[in-house]
């Protein structure tokens, strides 16, 4: 007999953990019995009675002292440890009467994590969510187009870092040098300057400022397309002359103050580039699917084109581990769900981030 580990739900109710498994009350015996029955006894959609669990405990005063039939599946630590926060989160903000915390930090779970990796790149998330919230985003190019948008930077390895709520337009004040350059400045407070650090992002952030910037006040080297009216004026060659000279081919320009390339590449269609580290050389080939041939091709490749496309896939890394190991804990308070998304799994690191949660 040993005294066992009570938690509480988002709705309030009662829960027993025990041994990587979650009970919830059945009903009470008499002198002061409570039996409580394993969760997934309940009947679900889609599974058969057999695999039901049928596993009971017998409580009195907080002490265990009996058990019926064994677990027909095997405990989940990770479930037991996502409840545990959930019943953290609803003490804490009910002693907190009214008001919502204005921050939640989350502490480190990983200690490999504390050294941040070199290639890391910022984009958006979209975190499932279609409950009532000022600042829900439909966004129809996600797998969840309904849900709370957030700013993330994660390293190459699909590890989060940091991540910035998005609440709206007009919530936070946007500074002359915009929105997005505003965006990459707050998620990087917490690296160390001046570590070789290697940022990439996509050309809703980039612009030849926050290059220069980066590089002279944080030390961080950074990379990412650009859109054409961000260039500074950059004469490059034309459209036409470029598709003249077919897929491949390439043009650039370095700018001596802000220490910036920019690249102009041509391969289905012409994109441009800008870099505080790299620009064309070393011209490497990679292949590329022919239309009037029916067959793969070689292109030549500038570097910046290579490093971009290798290492700016992290946040979409990420997405896909939390789609895999997405948490079975639902909740109509959007803040829980964030919170569930990003701590069951521990991908999450560097001291804690700061979520800010701002009532709207």
């Amino acid at each position: 007999m040993f005294q066992v580990e009570f938690l509480e739900s988002e709705r309030g109710h009662r829960k027993v953990a025990l041994d990587g498994f979650i009970y919830v009350k059945q009903k009470e015996l008499l002198g002061g019995v409570v039996s409580y029955e394993c969760d997934r006894r309940r009947k679900r959609k889609n599974v058969e009675s057999e695999l039901q669990c049928r596993a009971k405990i017998k409580i009195l005063n907080n002490i265990l002292i009996g058990r019926l039939h064994d677990h027909t599946h095997p405990p989940d630590p990770a479930r037991v440890e996502a409840r545990r926060r959930v019943s953290f989160l609803n003490s804490s903000l009910s002693s907190e009467a009214i008001e919502m915390p204005e921050v939640i930090t989350t502490e480190p779970q990983v200690d490999i994590m504390r050294n941040p990796e070199e290639i890391q790149s910022i984009d958006e998330q979209m975190i499932p969510f279609k409950g009532r919230i000022g600042f829900r985003q439909y966004l129809k190019d996600k797998p969840h187009s309904w849900g709370v948008k957030v700013f993330t930077r994660a390293s190459i390895s699909g590890i989060v870092y940091d991540i910035e709520i998005y609440t709206g337009k007009g919530a936070v004040e946007i500074s002359e040098l915009g929105q997005g350059t505003d965006v990459v400045l707050r998620l990087v407070e917490n690296l160390p300057r001046f570590m070789n650090f290697k940022l990439f992002f996509d050309n809703f952030y980039t612009g030849i400022d926050l290059i220069h910037k980066l590089r002279v006040e944080y030390g961080i080297e950074s990379c990412g397309t650009i859109r054409s009216n961000r260039m500074r004026g950059a004469v490059l060659d034309t459209d036409a002359n470029m598709k003249k000279k077919g897929r491949g081919s390439v043009d650039f320009r370095f700018e001596r103050h802000s220490e910036v390339s920019v690249v102009k590449w041509y391969d289905n269609k012409l994109v441009h580039l800008a870099s505080s580290y790299c620009a064309v050389t070393p011209i490497d080939k990679c292949q590329r699917w022919d239309g009037t041939t029916r067959k793969y091709v070689e292109v030549d490749r500038p570097r910046i084109v290579r490093d971009y496309n290798k290492s700016m896939g992290g946040v979409d890394l990420a997405d896909m581990f939390l789609e895999l190991y997405r948490t079975d804990i639902r909740s109509k308070k959007w803040y829980m769900r964030i919170e569930l998304t990003y701590q069951r799994h521990h991908i999450y690191s560097l001291g804690g981030f700061e979520v800010p949660l701002i009532n709207n």
